[in-house]
């Protein structure tokens, strides 16, 4: 019955007949999925930080904004103003790549749906977009602020070895 075609189909019942004239029934069956549990929040989350890093641009994208983080945090240590280098001016300036450089990850994380052609398989196990949407937007977020901690932090570590080394002894990192 490989090659067999489908001749009628009554009251959930489908008749098939093959190339040789054999026939089959078969009952048409229903697949209840009421009883599924929804997928949670925090798991369509995680997803779509896994998302992040997954495909090659957003792997290499990530890699540029910390070094280009770390590349602009030293270069404030090596030419900023002695007199203006505070946690604040730091935290100022290692924002800067990541106001530019993660809008563009977010909107990378939204469009390589369509791209990678994934989109199929999310909206089939979550298909309500507003859940898939506010999952992506929160995933952003988290991307933005641990971005924003990680730029802190470059510059926390660099800050005890670089000021010292450019400046004088009286540095006001010491």
């Amino acid at each position: 019955m490989l090659n067999a075609l489908p001749v009628s189909v009554t009251g959930g019942l489908a008749t098939f007949v093959s190339s040789g004239g054999d026939r089959m029934t078969t009952v048409l069956g229903t697949l209840d999925v009421s009883s599924t549990k929804p997928v949670p929040m925090s798991r369509l989350i995680k997803t779509e930080l896994r998302k992040m890093g997954d495909t090659r641009a957003g792997l290499w994208l990530l890699i540029s904004i910390a070094a280009i983080t770390v590349i602009v945090t030293v270069a404030f240590f090596i030419w900023g103003d002695r007199d203006e280098m505070t946690w604040g001016t730091l935290s100022s300036f290692g924002a800067i790549p990541l106001a530019f450089l993660l809008p563009v990850l977010s909107i990378l994380l939204i469009t390589q749906e369509w791209g990678q052609r994934t989109a199929l398989v999310t909206f089939s196990q979550v298909p309500h977009r507003g859940k898939v949407i506010t999952a992506k937007v929160i995933a952003a977020l988290i991307f933005a602020v641990a971005g924003l901690l990680i730029a802190m932090l470059i510059g926390a570590i660099l800050a005890p070895w670089v000021a010292p080394a450019i400046r004088s002894k009286n540095s006001p990192w010491l």
